[in-house]
């Protein structure tokens, strides 16, 4: 089954992506990636750098980010696949990373969690999940609430 997602543009050297979200109107949406850390990836005994994943409408031509403002465009789940569609564009640009996600309020994490607990099995095939919770991250469980959620690719990119 084909999952459904909007065309995308990369800009700033493939840290930054934009899709126009199509509904009741067009909304140009931003995905932005930045260096958060380095840390240790017990599996490959490697460090590796994690980055966070912002996302949200775009406030202007700079593609900056407004995570504050609900769009309620009707095409949450496409506009949510194609966000997931730009990790892999952004780890073929910068090799086996972590990509942390973290919503910007308590309604949007909570859509955050929701999304991969619909979805874990279908993540599952390509990523290795992960929660950040008290400091501690673990292999991530349905119903427990992390303060990040964590990603890892099972295959390299580049």
């Amino acid at each position: 089954m084909q999952t459904k997602v909007y065309e995308i543009q990369t800009v700033e050297n493939g840290y930054v992506y934009t899709f126009i979200s199509r509904g009741k109107r067009d909304v140009v949406k931003v995905v932005r990636y930045n260096k958060l850390l380095n840390i240790y990836h017990s599996e490959s005994g490697k460090m590796i750098t994690a980055y966070n994943l912002g996302f949200g409408n775009s406030k202007n031509d700079r593609f900056e980010i407004d995570d504050q403002v609900r769009s309620n465009n009707g095409d949450m789940y496409v506009v949510f696949n194609t966000v997931l569609h730009t990790i892999p564009l952004f780890l073929s640009k910068v090799g086996f990373a972590a990509i942390c996600v973290r919503g910007s309020d308590e309604i949007r994490h909570l859509a955050y969690h929701r999304f991969v607990e619909r979805n874990i099995s279908r993540l599952k095939l390509e990523y290795e999940l992960y929660g950040l919770l008290n400091d501690f991250i673990e292999p991530y469980i349905n119903g427990q609430r992390y303060t990040y959620i964590a990603i890892l690719p099972k295959k390299i990119y580049i």
